[in-house]
């Protein structure tokens, strides 16, 4: 029997609406557990994820003394924990996993309490997530004690960006950022921006694609004190292309604390907003020099949840994690995603079991057609071990709602019509139908797909000019 690929069909990557108040929708795939018996591992702290592979950093973990840290190499597809990753030279207290990066077959992690260049000055470390072999430890030339470098890494081919916000280069933490060649080891650049001033913690955040860095400044005052900013940098000449500011930016909002970016996308949040309910800017970098804000991204006004703490965007979809928000009970967290086409909130996703003070959200991670949730706090193994979530996004359990950004419910095949082509998409899917087809092809949402379903788009030939939402 024939199974149809949506993601291949459809126009819209992600088919629930936020409001779908059921903990299928988003369809978890794999709950992920650390193999490991270190106390308070907090396993999911921080994530990163791509193609399939995702790393997970887990600081807290004593493999090497208390608080060294330790990190993983996951399968998303099995859900299958592959490579544990401990640096050749760990000791206590290090924070080894503090952040994490992949592209590929490389992995970047930070350990920024590391001590080669004074105390707490920070290192990173490369390896290769196929073999889970140590590749590099990297170091800045001029690293100093309490620089705090690792704090923040990032990833893209070659290019390894990572961030030291203690770096005194304009003053008291005032903070830099590295660029450093992934394949050799090698820094190639020191990024400062052209108006650091002290405490202003440029590198708390990075993130690189293509030819673009983008560098997180959080504590910078242009707008009011703790308002925040980020920085473009070109990572072929280490030179500042452009600073960027929210347009309705204030004092405390800490913009800047997390980015991401992906092609001409950034992501960047701000989860001091409106009293730390959180928010975050999606802007269009196609002209790096000026970039333009398209979207500030908010939840709905209520608890102080965090909204922003953890943010990631791969192609038209855009992550956002929300720790303390209580979607199911005290703090046990959720994330967001996007279409940053549209900047329309696509689906809420929450862990099926999730428990108070989980914090699920604490990081998040999207590539494809797949996000990954972490729940740093999470309790199945023992007290803070944590526990990783694996989402498909292109679906969702029974009873969900449609989009109505669609074209239209009938167009399976996204070609702008209704007509046969789309009734024998229905057809062909009779007798095929799993959680991420269901509200695909159950037109008339009774949890099958059968020939009502096509006949439903039958009916809809050459009325494809409005959208119609099917399922309550």
């Amino acid at each position: 029997m024939r199974h149809l690929n949506l993601t291949m069909v459809l126009t819209a990557g992600a088919i629930c609406l936020a409001g779908v108040a059921h903990a299928d929708c988003g369809n978890q795939l794999h709950k992920i557990l650390p193999i490991d018996d270190g106390h308070q591992l907090t396993f999911g702290w921080f994530i990163s994820f791509d193609g399939a592979t995702a790393v997970v950093g887990a600081p807290a973990s004593n493999d090497n003394g208390v608080f060294s840290g330790s990190a993983f190499i996951v399968d998303t597809t099995t859900g299958q924990q592959v490579f544990k990753l401990l640096p050749s030279d760990g000791a206590t207290r290090d924070s080894f996993g503090q952040d994490v990066a992949i592209s590929g077959t490389t992995a970047i992690v930070g350990a920024i309490n590391n001590d080669d260049n004074g105390d707490n000055s920070g290192s990173a470390y490369v390896f290769d997530a196929a073999t889970g072999q140590q590749v590099f430890k990297l170091l800045p030339n001029d690293g100093a004690a309490e620089d705090w470098f690792g704090l923040s890494v990032a990833i893209d081919g070659d290019i390894a960006v990572i961030g030291a916000p203690q770096d005194d280069d304009n003053g008291s933490a005032s903070g830099s950022a590295y660029i450093f060649d992934a394949t050799t080891g090698q820094q190639l650049f020191k990024l400062l921006p052209d108006d650091g001033m002290f405490s202003d913690q440029f590198g708390i955040a990075v993130a690189v694609s293509g030819d673009i860095a983008v560098v997180g400044s959080w504590q910078d005052d242009d707008l009011g004190n703790f308002s925040g900013a980020a920085y473009l940098f070109d990572v072929t000449s280490g030179a500042q292309i452009a600073k960027i500011l929210p347009e309705d930016g204030h004092s405390a909002q800490l913009f800047g604390r997390f980015v991401s970016i992906s092609g001409t996308t950034a992501l960047i949040s701000a989860h001091g907003e409106a009293g730390f309910i959180g928010a975050a800017y999606l802007f269009d970098v196609s002209d790096a020099q000026n970039p333009m804000q398209r979207f500030k991204l908010e939840p709905e006004a209520g608890v102080q949840m965090n909204f922003g703490w953890s943010v990631a965007v791969e192609g038209t979809t855009a992550i956002i994690g929300a720790f303390r928000d209580s979607h199911n009970n005290q703090a046990t967290g959720s994330a967001y995603l996007y279409d940053t086409i549209t900047g329309e909130l696509l689906v809420n996703v929450f862990a099926d079991d999730g428990a108070d003070d989980d914090e699920f959200g604490i990081s998040v991670g999207v590539s494809g057609d797949i996000a990954v949730v972490g729940a740093r706090l999470h309790d199945d193994n023992r007290t803070d071990a944590g526990a990783v979530y694996v989402f498909a996004i292109d679906g969702c359990g029974g009873g969900c709602t449609r989009n109505p950004a669609w074209q239209c419910d009938g167009d399976v095949d996204g070609d702008g019509q209704v007509n046969p082509v789309d009734a024998g998409l229905v057809q062909a899917a009779f007798g095929s139908l799993d959680a991420q087809d269901l509200c695909n092809y159950d037109f008339d949402c009774d949890g099958q797909i059968n020939p009502v379903d096509g006949g439903i788009v039958q009916s809809l030939f050459g009325t494809c000019d409005a959208p119609r939402s099917v399922c309550p």
